[in-house]
């Protein structure tokens, strides 16, 4: 009898500690530890951002790849441009010289003096350092035109909070139009400040979710500065998973939690 309740209780206590996920399936981050990757919704990856890889690389679809020499001519010495992300000597034809884009060619724009190729994106992620992804292209996150409008609200939407797809940081068209409007609104008052607030449904770990909302937040920042808005009035914050306004386990909740809005 003694023998059968030993057995039993043995048998309770195994029972009572989860296994392990099996590589590559993980929880956190913890259980790609020993292949030195990251959790990534559930399955372990290289890498999350391009901290995660080697010097020379960079993260690209949560893979580790070498980074290009150039993305553009501004990249290469002088002398040199951007050809299949090496730098070559560039010929006499491809170093023409302007002041302002209106001087280059079709898709071209005037770059530190020169006419210069402009270059397709899916994200900011794509482009260089003060520019931004917009409508698929690369451009220089700049103000342009002040732009006219108030910040009249008679759809009552003007300060509704942007909605983002599963894992993405893309603004959908509906987004740009009414950012649109809120840039112009924004420039009008000196004084206005606002601060751009980035969340994430639950799936995914704490760490990635928190990455990701900022990744929101900024996609929407950088949209407002290159409209003119200046940077000073966006302050940027990430609460990842741990602000949701949906509590529910389906689609439907998860879209509304997947957002960034603004506080006064």
């Amino acid at each position: 009898m003694i023998r059968c309740l030993l057995l039993i209780t043995i048998g309770l206590g195994l029972s009572a500690c989860p296994k392990p996920p099996v590589y590559p399936a993980c929880k956190t981050d913890t259980d790609c530890s020993d292949k030195s990757e990251r959790c990534v919704f559930g399955k372990c990856e290289q890498c999350i951002d391009d901290k995660d890889c080697s010097e020379g690389q960079e993260c690209q679809r949560n893979v580790c790849v070498k980074k290009p020499e150039c993305q553009a001519d501004g990249d290469c010495p002088s002398g040199q441009s951007c050809r299949e992300e090496r730098c070559v000597e560039a010929q006499a034809s491809q170093l023409r010289s302007c002041e302002v884009d209106q001087e280059c060619e079709e898709n071209q724009r005037c770059v530190q003096g020169r006419c210069e190729a402009l270059r397709s994106c899916s994200t900011d992620s794509d482009c260089r350092e003060n520019e931004g992804c917009q409508g698929g292209t690369c451009l220089p996150l700049v103000t342009e035109k002040p732009g006219e409008g108030a910040c009249a609200d008679e759809a009552g939407d003007l300060w509704a909070a942007v909605q983002f797809e599963f894992n993405g940081d893309s603004l959908a068209d509906v987004a740009r139009e009414r950012l649109d409007r809120l840039a112009r609104c924004l420039r009008e008052i000196d004084s206005a400040e606002i601060r751009i607030l980035g969340h994430a449904d639950e799936r995914g770990t704490e760490e990635y979710n928190l990455h990701l909302g900022e990744r929101r937040a900024r996609a929407v920042k950088r949209y407002l500065v290159n409209l003119g808005v200046p940077d000073s009035k966006l302050p940027v914050v990430s609460y990842g998973e741990n602000r949701p306004i949906a509590d529910g386990q389906d689609e439907s909740s998860w879209a509304k939690n997947r957002r960034a809005e603004f506080e006064r």
